[in-house]
């Protein structure tokens, strides 16, 4: 999962840093910081996902270019259709990060529930 980000974070630096403006939001979840049985490549793949946005973060805020992670919480998917939540009910906050003015948080995991 993380080659994919880096290949698509690395397909729009480019124009990001041309127009010195920009906003990444990755998803991310709380097992980045957990340990279940049977979950590790995903656990490990949430945790260098966080690791590379974070440095992202660092790296572009002089071009303008804000990154962000969002972790949604416990909602229904087809990947988890045990979750409680309703996606629906994030929608606002990933707005919110996606037009943050320039001087907005950076580098950040933000959490539903907060």
């Amino acid at each position: 999962m993380t080659n994919r980000v880096v290949l698509v974070t690395n397909a729009f630096l480019p124009t990001m840093r041309n127009q010195q403006y920009g906003r990444i939001i990755s998803i991310t979840s709380a097992m980045a910081n957990l340990v279940y049985e049977g979950l590790g490549a995903y656990s490990a793949a949430k945790a260098g996902l966080e690791g590379l946005m974070k440095t992202v973060a660092i790296e572009e805020v002089a071009n303008g270019i804000l990154v962000n992670l969002f972790d949604p919480g416990n909602l229904k998917t087809e990947q988890n259709p045990y979750g409680v939540g309703d996606s629906a009910s994030v929608v606002d906050k990933l707005v919110y990060l996606a037009t943050l003015p320039e001087n907005g948080i950076n580098g950040q995991v933000i959490r539903a529930e907060q």
